[in-house]
């Protein structure tokens, strides 16, 4: 091989160094990926918060579209006894 061109092998650890690189800084700019238990909870809480005083089951599904029903309807559950101010004006219809 003649001297000025790129190995093979260094061409692949180059491309690795710079995946490693790319993937730090995403990390960075959007945080840490894995999810942490209670998450979901957490993003319906915020939510309910942001809502009107008034709002429907159809109103939370349209806010947080990536989390089923039944998990809407069971964190509101479990949120109901815990904060029972945030739920006065929950209409179900």
């Amino acid at each position: 091989m003649t001297r000025g061109t790129c190995s093979c092998r260094g061409g692949k650890y180059f491309v690795g160094v710079m995946l490693v690189k790319a993937y730090r800084q995403f990390e960075e700019r959007v945080g840490v990926t894995t999810a942490r238990r209670g998450a979901k909870r957490d993003m319906i809480r915020d939510a309910v918060t942001r809502l009107p005083t008034r709002f429907r089951y159809a109103d939370l599904g349209r806010a947080l579209p990536a989390i089923s029903r039944p998990s809407i309807a069971r964190a509101l559950r479990e949120l109901r006894s815990q904060a029972p101010e945030l739920f006065l004006y929950l209409r179900t219809a």
